[in-house]
C-alpha cells in the first residue's frame, strides 16, 4: 500500500514564514494510489501546543485551536488520519512560524533623503 499524508500546508503554503493569521488554516490531502480511497477521520497535533484529538471526518482543512501564538514562534505539527478501512497513516513534521504580531513588535526608523538641500 502507498497511502500517505502529503503536502501539509499552513495559510495554502509550505512551512512558511511570516503568518499573521492569529489561527491559521491547516490543510493536508491523501496521498493513494488506490482506487476508492477516501479519509475518514483525522488528528492534527502541534508539537508542545494543541492536539485535535481524533475527529470522524473528511475535512482536509481546519483552523489552529490551540492557545495564543506569539511573534515569531515556530509551530511544529504532523497530521495522522484514517481510511475507510481504519487504517492509519502519519505524516512527517512540517512548520510554520508566525510574523510580528503586537504593534510593539515592530522595531525600526524611517529612512530619509542625505542629499544636500532636502
Amino acid at each position: 500500500m502507498n497511502d500517505e499524508v502529503a503536502d501539509l500546508r499552513c495559510e495554502l503554503a509550505l512551512n512558511p514564514l511570516g503568518i499573521d493569521a492569529p489561527n491559521p488554516r491547516l490543510g493536508w490531502r491523501l496521498a493513494s494510489e488506490r482506487v476508492g480511497a477516501r479519509q475518514t477521520a483525522y488528528r492534527v497535533s502541534v508539537e508542545g501546543l494543541w492536539d485535535s484529538g481524533r475527529v470522524e471526518s473528511d475535512a482536509q482543512s481546519i483552523r489552529y485551536g490551540g492557545p495564543k501564538l506569539g511573534s515569531g514562534q515556530r509551530c511544529q505539527w504532523t497530521v495522522e488520519l484514517w481510511d475507510e478501512d481504519g487504517n492509519s497513516f502519519k505524516s512527517a513534521p512540517a512548520w510554520w512560524e508566525m510574523g510580528l504580531m503586537e504593534e510593539g513588535d515592530w522595531k525600526g526608523s524611517w529612512i530619509q533623503s542625505q542629499l544636500s538641500g532636502s
